[in-house]
């Protein structure tokens, strides 16, 4: 009879007597084996079949005659129980036979065969393996493609020890792996760059940014400065079993080199330009001092009048090649700084001060270039000196209000308004074509200014100069 907790246990067992033939079957191994008779008696080979594995059958002779026990298992060769088949051999149980040597009451050897299912820890078994195969494959991949990459990786601890350095690195670096390995990345930091590569370790390391860039100078094994441009990311939640660091080292001499070229160009350029300005209001300024040298010799009134008018356009032009000149950009001069210094030559040219009128200026930093500010510079004077001399006789005092002011669209507006004697009696808003005023329409064209005059402006004349962008824009 078989024992009530044979039947309640996960796994089958057949004992046998000294003769091999079964004293014991529990109900696993009657259901799995698919009895549907008394196996009471009968040999193993009545009750499994001729296709009973002869393993099992050399394993229980072995425990009958020998006392030997044994262990099967069907995880690497064909099933020894044919009982476990199910509808084709593809789907073939897995499982472990443990043969056991027993000896019963009557002092005989016996045989106790206990048999586990294996299936599902075998298969669980066989998808870790095959998953551990696809992962080394991986990473395999991955380490070929990192070792091949054009430009230097490794791979370091927070605290800066590299654990993986690739081929670009070594060439880099003219050393071999295994001697980089383990090494800091500051240990090949030029020491004029420790500080700033200490900033940007503490960056990374503490977590301020995830990833950081910065260019410095490392040595290589000859002791040659090597310029790099140094990227690190910490790599976070990606299963590592400490956090670490990836970093891409990427030679950037030629760069270097080719910026130092440039900057080098540009200093000669720049050192060319300025020469350029400064000997053009040299050249303008000796043209002035001749016309004022040649207006003291003239007798005729109208004559040294015009001689003056046109020596202070040279000086307005000279003014604006010397702002240049001093401009740290050399492009363009910041109109509000030209516009002040321009009116005090004129108003110390004209006398003015001493005659009671007051020049006043509001300017917002505009800038201008070349192109645009001897233009600007000229109708400014213009207009300035028209107010100065015409719109105060007869030593009447008054006042100037100039301002330039930003527009929409990068434009600015020009205002010069005077409080004096305004038009003559009759003139209208049309006032006398003189020289100076035809010159001022013919230069606001020049720069697709446009000009008005302020007809609600009263006492005086307000004269209004619409300008666009006053420096010539990038090609987009």
């Amino acid at each position: 009879m078989t024992p009530a907790w044979w039947d309640r246990i996960d796994l089958g067992v057949v004992l046998l007597d000294a003769q091999g033939r079964v004293l014991v079957v529990n109900d696993w191994m009657r259901r799995h084996a698919r009895l549907h008779r008394d196996a009471t008696g009968q040999p193993l080979t009545e009750l499994f079949g001729p296709d009973l594995s002869p393993r099992v059958t050399a394993a229980v002779n072995q425990a009958l005659q020998r006392g030997h026990s044994t262990r099967l298992s069907s995880a690497l060769h064909p099933s020894p129980l044919p009982l476990f088949a199910h509808s084709n051999d593809a789907q073939r149980m897995r499982h472990a036979v443990d043969v056991v040597s027993l000896t019963g009451d009557n002092g005989q050897r016996q045989c106790l065969l206990q048999v586990r299912d294996m299936t599902e820890s075998t298969r669980r078994e066989d998808l870790l393996r095959r998953q551990a195969r696809q992962l080394q494959a991986s990473e395999d991949r991955l380490a070929a493609i990192l070792d091949h990459a054009p430009i230097g990786m490794a791979l370091s601890t927070l605290d800066g020890q590299w654990t993986y350095v690739n081929r670009a690195l070594c060439q880099i670096l003219n050393e071999t792996a295994d001697h980089l390995i383990r090494q800091p990345a500051r240990s090949h930091v030029h020491p004029s760059d420790w500080a700033g590569h200490e900033r940007f370790e503490r960056e990374v390391v503490l977590g301020s940014r995830n990833d950081a860039q910065i260019e410095e100078r490392w040595v290589n094994r000859n002791g040659q400065a090597v310029w790099v441009r140094l990227t690190a990311t910490r790599l976070v939640d990606v299963g590592l079993a400490t956090p670490s660091v990836i970093l891409q080292i990427e030679p950037i001499g030629d760069r270097k080199r080719k910026e130092a070229e440039i900057a080098a160009a540009l200093t000669e350029k720049e050192t060319l330009l300025r020469e350029v300005y400064h000997r053009v209001k040299n050249n303008l300024q000796v043209i002035q001092s001749l016309l004022n040298l040649k207006r003291r010799s003239v007798a005729d009134e109208a004559a040294r009048l015009a001689l003056s008018e046109t020596a202070e356009r040279v000086r307005a032009m000279a003014l604006v090649h010397e702002k240049l000149y001093q401009s740290q950009h050399l492009s363009a001069i910041d109109l509000a700084d030209y516009l002040t210094d321009l009116v005090n030559q004129l108003q110390e040219a004209l006398g003015t001060r001493h005659r009671g009128v007051s020049v006043t200026v509001q300017a917002d930093a505009i800038e201008a270039d070349l192109n645009a500010a001897i233009p600007f510079g000229l109708i400014l004077t213009e207009l300035l000196t028209n107010s100065l001399k015409h719109a105060f006789p007869d030593g009447r005092s008054g006042a100037v209000h100039i301002s330039l002011k930003t527009q929409g669209a990068g434009g600015a507006l020009l205002r010069v308004a005077d409080d004096g004697v305004g038009l003559p009696s009759g003139a209208g808003q049309t006032p006398r074509r003189s020289l100076g005023l035809n010159m001022v329409d013919s230069l606001a064209r020049q720069i697709d200014a446009s000009v008005r005059l302020d007809p609600e402006h009263q006492p005086g004349l307000c004269h209004e100069i619409r300008l666009p962008p006053l420096t010539r824009r990038a090609p987009g």
